[in-house]
């Protein structure tokens, strides 16, 4: 079966195009993303007008990583996590014997 050709896309961030190549399925995604990146650079320079492009867009990196490490935490402290870990061990006791 074939996959799907990557479509182009163009993203703007900081009065920069960035061409890039994306799975269809994912388009919307980068789309939003991209949208999201702009936005939250619009923010910070009104801000701190006195910044830098390189130090806004730092600011906006910190703060997606924030985010990022904030659902991990959620998602690994999950009482889900625990006992799906705990189904996984049964199965592995139970394929071993």
């Amino acid at each position: 079966m074939p996959t799907e050709a990557k479509v182009p896309i163009n993203i703007t961030i900081c009065d920069r195009k960035f061409p890039l190549r994306v799975e269809p399925a994912n388009e919307q995604l980068v789309r939003e993303a991209g949208k999201s990146v702009e936005q939250r650079v619009a923010s910070y320079s009104e801000r701190f007008s006195d910044s830098d492009a390189q130090g806004i867009l730092s600011m906006v990196a910190l703060e997606n990583a924030v985010k990022v490490l904030e659902l991990k935490s959620v998602r690994d402290e999950s009482p889900l996590t625990s006992v799906i870990a705990e189904l996984i061990t049964l199965i592995d006791t139970e394929l071993s014997d």
